[in-house]
């Protein structure tokens, strides 16, 4: 191959780098310009998407702030009060020893029986384990959660 060939194929090698580089910086500049776009309307875009959530939900923001502090809560009472403590060989057990704990005047309220249970599994659910069952479900669902149902009372 002669000088002028070998020269030929090096200019086409390059420009096809600097073509690729080009695309490349004009990619981040188009990038760049759409995430300042973003960034300048970003409430109207978070307004719009509440909107929209809002929309699909029926959630307004106080209900999620309350879903949230109910979650927190949940949260919090399984920590502080672990499964271990109240596991009883029989549901009578765990009566008895609620009952020492709730007023009386809440004892229908907190102790009765509520309008759903989760110990029941579908049938496409055969193989996962959740963990609850028919001993251990008033400890471990929010239906039968003694704080929480307190604080339904106190609540307006």
């Amino acid at each position: 191959m002669d000088k002028f060939s070998e020269l030929k194929q090096r200019r086409e090698a390059l420009s096809q780098k600097s073509n690729m580089r080009l695309e490349n910086m004009d990619t981040i500049i188009r990038e760049s310009d759409r995430v300042a776009q973003v960034a300048s309307n970003s409430r109207a875009i978070l307004d719009d998407l509440e909107r929209d959530f809002e929309a699909v939900t029926g959630l307004d923001s106080l209900d999620v702030k309350f879903l949230f502090f109910a979650t927190a809560l949940q949260c919090a009472r399984q920590y502080f009060l672990a499964n271990d403590k109240f596991s009883f060989d029989k549901a009578a057990d765990g009566d008895k020893f609620m009952r020492k704990l709730v007023p009386k005047s809440y004892e229908h309220i907190l102790l009765g029986s509520v309008p759903y249970d989760a110990i029941r599994k579908y049938e496409g659910f055969e193989g996962l384990n959740t963990g609850i069952s028919g001993a251990n479900h008033r400890y471990t669902t929010l239906g039968h959660d003694p704080l929480a149902s307190h604080l339904v009372l106190i609540l307006p």
